[in-house]
């Protein structure tokens, strides 16, 4: 596979430092509306040794074959995935695109195959997250899929699985006062003082067309309860 044109872009979440290799120069376009959706900042600080690198690229052509003494370790998780395991590498595979892990050196590749019905946004937020699961581990941060808010030092977190309520209960704790966090993904560590610290990684809320919360005439508005408390 011989590639041309490789650009990278920098980022840095907390104190993590993200390197983002891609190919062809059109995607670009995709990966800026992809980050628009995390709370990474633009960086060039760790330019010379990110702790993390990922690099994207689209080909024309991808066959995927299991290597020899490979173990399948995870199937039909989501997007019927499926997940395979030799030694220090993990590739991750939905029988069209192909995400290699080599998570002890914080190294990830995403090999995207072109296809005339190839949603590229779809495909990329699908992996870009899994990617950042895997690679953030080694590093101390273990992932929940959890909405968040914090105030006065104290942070909820509310774990579920999707369609849930968890959007709706951030949303309405941000209403009257509390701090978002994330609706989505939040990573836990450790500091030096041995307290859980959460890391916020998504930016952006997200709420059904049908929630409840939205309609005006639903007696859970969130435009209700703004008007009563002003």
């Amino acid at each position: 596979m011989v590639l041309k044109n490789i650009g990278a872009l920098n980022y840095s979440i907390g104190s993590i430092s993200l390197q983002i290799r891609y190919s062809p120069n059109g995607l670009i376009k995709h990966l800026d509306n992809l980050i628009a959706k995390y709370n990474f900042i633009n960086s060039t600080y760790h330019l010379i040794k990110p702790e993390i690198k990922l690099s994207i690229f689209v080909v024309s052509h991808l066959s995927f074959r299991k290597p020899k003494k490979t173990k399948l370790i995870l199937r039909g998780y989501s997007y019927d995935l499926k997940v395979y395991k030799k030694e220090s590498h993990l590739f991750i595979t939905d029988n069209s695109n192909l995400l290699i892990l080599q998570t002890e050196y914080g190294k990830g590749t995403l090999i995207i195959k072109r296809q005339d019905n190839l949603n590229l946004a779809l495909v990329l937020n699908r992996f870009f997250l899994i990617a950042l699961v895997g690679l953030f581990r080694p590093l101390g941060l273990f992932h929940l899929h959890a909405a968040g808010v914090a105030k006065n030092g104290h942070k909820i977190l509310f774990v579920s699985q999707n369609g849930q309520g968890k959007s709706t209960s951030v949303l309405r704790l941000f209403s009257e006062g509390w701090k978002y966090l994330s609706d989505d993904a939040v990573f836990l560590k450790y500091n030096n003082k041995r307290q859980v610290m959460a890391l916020s990684l998504t930016s952006e809320l997200r709420l059904k067309k049908q929630n409840p919360i939205l309609n005006k005439d639903s007696p859970y508005s969130l435009q209700k309860f703004f008007k009563r408390n002003n």
